[in-house]
């Protein structure tokens, strides 16, 4: 479903104009295309201006929504000194909770070439080189909504079945499903711009032709008030060189476009020709390169030293899309990568044969590997640890990526899923908790089939979880256990894993320790320990390009719970406790809810 983003100016009303043009011809009735009216509540007056150009679609046939941006109490918007930039964080912000509360995926914006220069012009005043200065998208993810479920990259999962989406899904021998599959999440709202390719003046026409009634805001003639009012006067007065007026910098443009759909085919070329294996168990990634000759033409490796410019982007962008899969930061850009690309090209290549130390970057470790799967003096991998070996492939060309272990208190920060109820728990069963994305990774959601006396939450695995979920089991249940995590995560890769917690919120651990809760489940290995506990769990949004089968996905397990010899003690208690409805301090702690060392 597609919505509109207003402001009343001429540019969007010029949108709303053609909108309604197109919806006519179609038959597509105009209330089914819902504009949205952003109140800055930046000025006196604003709240008034946006209800006019409501009422002004309202003529037209459209429905309209206005939404006032939340500044924080007592600030005054326009005496910041970034205030275009913190008022365009809000109303994407805010535009993004409206879209997914309509059920729309697709936003119009209006932005116009004049509009395209002038970011141009702004990013190079700013320092901007490379990639930043093309300037505004046709098309993206709606901006600074990271995190938001529904908005950003997710609220549509993909199931992928074994053979489709030219991914194949490998057998999981720990699935207890018929079928392998696996979900991954998708959607998420996208903004476009459609009048990129048209100038204001020719909108101003197209307003006046239709008879389309427009709003001027007073504050955008102020050349003193923002930066980018700066610049829109300059370029009306044509006061700036030729190189820097809006047809020259929009040639620059295009010639830089072009450069990086080359650089992106070239890509894409070696991605289709690489084995890719995702282990959506751990996030873990195993590439496998073509052979190096293919590597060098394609990234356009010359022998002569000094041009190396190309080959360089192209190995940037390529480790660009590998570490998106697997980092927990989001948008990643190419100027953070540092020296990478010049120690991953002339491996990649085969122009060198030196093993180097692991590698980290975006909180990513890359770790190279030989065909038996021993590394050379890499010291993070232990010699548990698997690497599958496909055919008819060049294993000196192999790397993995993994999230790289957290630091000690990272492992004990926990993300609450389910707060602690306030009320008597012996009346109070919660539903589903609201998706969280934990991690930048994994979106997971929870629930309880019993009351619950103290918050669940979800946090990196610690070392004495393993003695906890080992203890009291059976042998051949351990024995399971200790394969399915070598296979998942090996090594220190399993540190990374989320565990669902119970835990106190309020509890103080003592000095030299610090608060780990009980674990309750293992989601992304399918490990349930307390058997009331319910969970769902997705993988971030991914792109591993390619068709057929170079590429492959290791879903989620299906563990199945684990055989008890018996119940532990704080188990039993909060059991007790829910029933009788007695208060969650008296709980006895189990002895993995504190450790020194996690």
């Amino acid at each position: 479903m597609r919505g509109l983003a207003v402001s009343g100016g001429v540019d969007s009303m010029a949108l709303v104009s053609l909108t309604e043009a197109l919806c006519k011809m179609s038959g597509l009735p105009l209330k089914n295309v819902p504009a949205f009216i952003i109140d800055h509540a930046a000025r006196p007056g604003s709240a008034d201006e946006a209800r006019e150009v409501s009422d002004e679609l309202l003529k037209h046939g459209f429905s309209s929504n206005v939404i006032s941006i939340q500044w924080p109490e007592g600030t005054e918007p326009l005496t910041l000194p970034d205030f275009e930039s913190e008022a365009r964080v809000l109303r994407f912000k805010a535009l993004g909770h409206a879209c997914y509360a309509s059920g729309i995926n697709s936003l119009m914006l209006a932005h116009h070439e004049d509009d395209l220069a002038e970011t141009i012009l702004f990013r190079l005043a700013k320092g901007y080189t490379g990639y930043g200065l093309r300037g505004i998208k046709r098309s993206a993810n709606i901006p600074y909504c990271f995190g938001q479920y529904g908005m950003h990259q997710s609220g549509d999962p993909e199931r992928w079945l074994a053979g489709a989406n030219g991914v194949s899904i490998q057998e999981n021998r720990y699935s207890a499903r018929k079928k392998a599959f696996t979900e991954i999440e998708s959607g998420g709202v996208q903004i476009y711009r459609p009048l990129l390719g048209f100038s204001k003046s020719k909108l101003i026409e197209t307003c006046r032709a239709s008879g389309m009634r427009w709003f001027e805001d007073k504050t955008n003639k102020d050349m003193t008030l923002t930066p980018r009012n700066a610049i829109r006067h300059f370029f009306q007065n044509r006061s700036l060189p030729k190189a820097l007026q809006k047809e020259s910098l929009l040639q620059f443009r295009d010639r830089l476009l072009e450069t990086i759909e080359a650089r992106t085919a070239d890509v894409d070329k070696i991605l289709d020709s690489s084995f890719i294996q995702l282990d959506l168990r751990s996030g873990k990634l195993l590439v496998r390169f073509p052979p190096g000759e293919f590597v060098r033409n394609t990234l356009r490796v010359r022998e002569s030293a000094s041009d190396i410019k190309e080959p360089r982007y192209r190995t940037a962008m390529l480790l660009l899309r590998l570490l998106d899969m697997v980092s927990p930061q989001s948008e990643l850009k190419l100027a953070r990568l540092g020296n990478m690309p010049d120690i991953m090209l002339p491996l990649i290549s085969g122009t060198a044969t030196a093993r180097d130390r692991p590698w980290s970057l975006a909180s990513v470790a890359v770790v190279a590997l030989d065909q038996a799967g021993d590394r050379s003096g890499l010291r993070s991998l232990d010699e548990e640890s698997s690497v599958p070996t496909p055919p008819k492939m060049h294993p000196e060309y192999t790397y993995f990526f993994s999230r790289q272990t957290p630091k000690r208190d990272m492992i004990a920060q926990i993300t609450t899923l389910l707060p602690a109820p306030f009320s008597d728990p012996s009346t109070l069963v919660q539903g589903w908790s609201d998706w969280t994305l934990w991690d930048g990774r994994f979106w997971i959601r929870v629930r309880s089939s019993r009351p619950r006396v103290l918050s669940i939450g979800v946090r990196f695995l610690a070392v004495p979880d393993l003695m906890f979920i080992r203890r009291d089991r059976e042998v051949a249940w351990n024995k399971k256990f200790t394969k399915v995590l070598k296979a998942a995560a090996p090594a220190r890769a399993r540190f990374t894993l989320p565990v669902i917690v119970e835990h106190d919120p309020e509890a103080t651990p003592e000095p030299g320790t610090v608060h780990l809760g009980t674990v309750l489940a293992v989601p992304t290995l399918g490990i349930r320990i307390d058997s009331d506990i319910e969970w769902e769990v997705r993988y971030k949004y991914v792109d591993l390009g390619g068709t057929g089968n170079t590429k492959e996905v290791v879903g989620f397990s299906q563990f199945g719970d684990p055989d008890l010899k018996g119940e532990d003690a704080q188990g039993r208690a909060l059991r007790d406790m829910a029933r009788s409805g007695r208060s969650r301090k008296s709980a006895p702690r189990s002895n993995n809810q504190t450790s020194g060392s996690p």
